[in-house]
């Protein structure tokens, strides 16, 4: 089958218009019209596939740590949302599962799993 058009693929989400990688951000790529979202994911301390392109958590949610040695429970807690505008205030990093139960199939997901964490 010959493409039409190009495909709108959504690099983390709408992520000019709401923080990266966040839910927001994805809800925002779909209401836009994308075709799809590029994201990145690490691996929580307790296993669990995150949304997030840095291993630091100094660049989105402003304090020392790393996901790959927090738990979801702590990552949960954080404010990712603050670093883009105080209008996103309390915004929570999401797993992975979370986005799938979201676009239940509406859109492409491009998964880029991040190595920092994955053979430990």
């Amino acid at each position: 089958a010959s493409m039409k058009r190009p495909l709108i693929v959504a690099h983390r989400g709408a992520r000019l218009e709401a923080p990266e990688n966040t839910m927001l951000a994805f809800q925002k790529a779909k209401e836009m019209g994308a075709d799809g979202v590029e994201l990145d994911v690490l691996l929580s301390k307790d296993k669990h596939w995150v949304i997030t392109h840095n291993d630091d958590l100094r660049q989105y949610a402003g304090v020392p740590g790393r996901v790959c040695r927090s738990n979801l429970t702590d990552l949960r807690s954080l404010d990712f949302g603050s670093h883009f505008s105080s209008q996103f205030k309390g915004e929570k990093i999401p797993t992975l599962a979370e986005l799938f139960d979201f676009l239940r199939g509406d859109m492409m997901i491009n998964v880029e799993i991040k190595e920092s964490n994955i053979r430990r």
